[in-house]
């Protein structure tokens, strides 16, 4: 699948010339290198300048700020450089971070590399239905704006392996990151970048039927008055239990006004009925009656989170393979 996705958007777009960044040596860094910094953030910085001047109605604060993130990670590099090479570790016999190999930086994919709600709620809705399933079309109004933060994830992950060891963890399924990143960031072929910067991706979902999650049940008391009519706005699915689990609330409905009014005992997705006006069973007969409605509503909450703890199992295994049990460097390969 990801190998279709790239050939059809190397199909749409010229060839990049490339440098490498995949053997960083912080001690050797001099003026030409922090120039060539510099160049690289003012020209990321001036595309998106560009972008906005033409973007008119469809700039996006997420992507509008781009231009003064990459002044913050140039900022973030130099201070790092400075730490490292400078007066910061004067006095000391070793330091403990003198080369990039000495150093992880974990990224994480959707919305943070990649901005995944803004192309959900924004980009994909401008869509015709027919082209939502491929690459960006060139007539999209948000083609540019993507294609310039593609520069910038480029951007990032270079200035970043120049610092530090990578990686990138993912609660999505393999090959999410190449997938969407041919889709959806134009211009950046990231399984290259990624294998000449030598960036493990790893997918943390494969954990979740390991995890096991305690949960703690939370239970409080709706009251909807239906003596003058009117629609609950609750789209509910019956369990087998008797129960009903509430699956979307409608603005407007009775269950809306409720939710306004009484925000720290507001119900959402998921919450489940256990009982309406002291009956157990036949609730979506009891909840039609034109009457005042006491329900009984819980919520199962996760001691902990399990794709948070995906994530931190995988991070850790990242850490485990950058570095030997004594502390030392694992070498250049993860």
């Amino acid at each position: 699948m990801a190998e279709r996705y790239r050939a059809r958007v190397e199909h749409h777009r010229p060839a990049v010339p490339r440098t490498s960044r995949s053997s960083p040596d912080l001690q050797g860094l001099e003026r030409a290198e922090a120039k060539e910094l510099k160049s690289q953030d003012r020209s990321a910085g001036e595309k998106i300048l560009k972008l906005e001047a033409r973007g008119g109605s469809h700039s996006n604060p997420c992507l509008a700020g781009v231009g003064s993130c990459t002044g913050l990670i140039h900022g973030f590099v130099n201070f790092l450089k400075a730490s490292i090479l400078g007066s910061h570790f004067q006095g000391l016999a070793r330091p403990e971070f003198d080369a990039a190999e000495n150093a992880v930086i974990i990224f994480d994919w959707d919305d943070t590399l990649l901005p995944t709600t803004f192309i959900l709620q924004t980009v994909l809705m401008s869509l015709p239905e027919k082209d939502r399933a491929g690459v960006i079309p060139e007539e999209s109004p948000y083609k540019a704006a993507l294609a310039a933060h593609a520069h910038l994830v480029g951007f990032i992950l270079r200035a970043a392996r120049r610092v530090a060891r990578v990686a990138i963890v993912s609660n999505s399924l393999s090959p999410w990151v190449s997938a969407s990143a041919a889709r959806y960031l134009p211009g950046l072929d990231v399984e290259s970048l990624l294998q000449e910067l030598d960036v493990p991706i790893y997918y943390s979902r494969r954990h979740l039927p390991d995890i096991k999650v305690n949960y703690q049940v939370h239970r409080w008391q709706v009251e909807i008055d239906r003596t003058a009519g009117g629609r609950i706005g609750v789209d509910i699915i019956p369990e087998a239990e008797g129960w009903l689990t509430v699956a979307r609330i409608e603005d407007g409905g009775l269950m809306d006004s409720w939710n306004m009014a009484h925000p720290s005992q507001a119900v959402q997705p998921g919450d489940h009925f256990e009982e309406v006006n002291g009956r157990k069973t036949s609730l979506t007969t009891e909840c039609r009656k034109l009457h005042k409605l006491n329900i009984s509503v819980s919520r199962a909450v996760p001691e902990r989170d399990p794709y948070m703890e995906a994530k931190r199992i995988d991070m850790s295994t990242c850490l485990d393979k950058f570095y030997l049990p004594n502390g030392k460097s694992g070498g250049k390969k993860p």
